[in-house]
């Protein structure tokens, strides 16, 4: 029996293989119940129909079928399966998860229409339930950069890919437990900081003792609207604090729920829920945020790296008072 990494992992070699055009929808059928629950990041209807929640086998491969006619696709690049789960209650009570998975995955596409290309730091969030079929799947990412490039924009935002720089420097020696522990220690440490809720960000300054000195760090988003969004990887540790100040700066913490830690070697994923307020327009904000961070041995085992993913299209729109593409595909 293949386990649920298995799973996963074989589900996204044939997924790929179906966006390149090399599979068809009836060699992805059998990875799915017949009432599988699917998400994709992405407001329906503003840019395309590819974004919202899909309930039921056909429908769920229609729209895989949906972006495969919109885009061509390169490569989808697995980096890592996270097998290790618990579910956080909101007392921060764990309950483990034998058969949840989070893949993090880079897509590489171009719009068929326009020849323009983009790039999504996506994770893919999976239940593998009974004789191994995924029940429950969600493509979280950042969609931005796809509803930029459909809409044919000529001046991209940057996105910079935070694997080009962590991949030659991450610690292959750590063993997962370390590396969650070491993780959530960090994060003790960051719910202990008082200030998100009000922009005062003194406080961050004690990240120093949880965090490699060298660290890397990255916020999504088109940097001439969002203050906190980064044209490129930062590095050290007062441009990994500078990253949170930029954010507390210009965007007030209301509500932050983590409601799921994945884990596996030296990485761990946080699925977390945030409200925010855009304080330049004084407006509330939902978004899923994927914490994605690394850990290492070094000064006694911290932080390595920080990556937020979200949907920066909501967080756009709350600071911009608009949606910033029109276009209906």
């Amino acid at each position: 029996m293949p386990t649920p990494a298995e799973v996963s992992a074989n589900f996204l070699s044939v997924y790929e293989d179906f966006l390149k055009g090399d599979a068809n929808k009836s060699d992805l059928k059998p990875f799915f119940r017949k009432d599988v629950v699917f998400e994709r990041s992405g407001q329906a209807g503003l840019i395309t129909t590819l974004g919202g929640v899909f309930e039921g086998r056909a429908t769920v491969l229609k729209n895989f079928r949906r972006l495969r006619n919109l885009v061509s696709t390169e490569e989808l690049t697995v980096h890592d399966v996270l097998s290790n789960s618990f579910a956080v209650s909101p007392t921060f009570e764990f309950t483990p998860q034998t058969n949840r998975i989070a893949a993090a995955t880079d897509q590489y596409s171009t719009v068929r229409e326009n020849g323009k290309e983009f790039r999504l730091d996506q994770i893919a969030y999976m239940t593998v339930g009974k004789r191994d079929r995924i029940s429950d799947l969600r493509f979280h990412y950042d969609s931005y950069p796809m509803a930029e490039a459909i809409a044919g924009e000529d001046d991209q935002i940057p996105n910079p890919n935070m694997d080009d720089v962590l991949e030659p420097v991450r610690d292959t020696e750590i063993d997962t437990d370390t590396a969650f522990g070491i993780v959530g220690n960090w994060f003790g440490t960051f719910g202990t900081i008082e200030g998100s809720r009000t922009g005062d960000t003194s406080g961050l300054v004690a990240l120093g003792a949880v965090t490699q000195p060298d660290a890397l760090f990255k916020f999504q988003g088109d940097p001439d609207i969002l203050p906190f969004a980064d044209t490129e990887v930062r590095q050290g540790i007062d441009e990994f604090i500078g990253g949170f100040a930029d954010q507390w700066e210009h965007s007030y913490d209301r509500e932050f729920e983590i409601q799921e830690f994945f884990y596996e070697n030296d990485k761990v994923i946080a699925n977390t829920r945030e409200v925010r307020m855009a304080v330049p327009e004084n407006r509330h904000y939902d978004v899923m945020v994927s914490i994605v961070q690394t850990a290492s041995l070094e000064n006694g085992g911290r932080v390595n790296s920080n990556e937020g993913i979200f949907d920066s299209m909501i967080t756009v729109t709350a600071f911009n008072g608009e949606y910033p593409f029109i276009n209906g595909i």
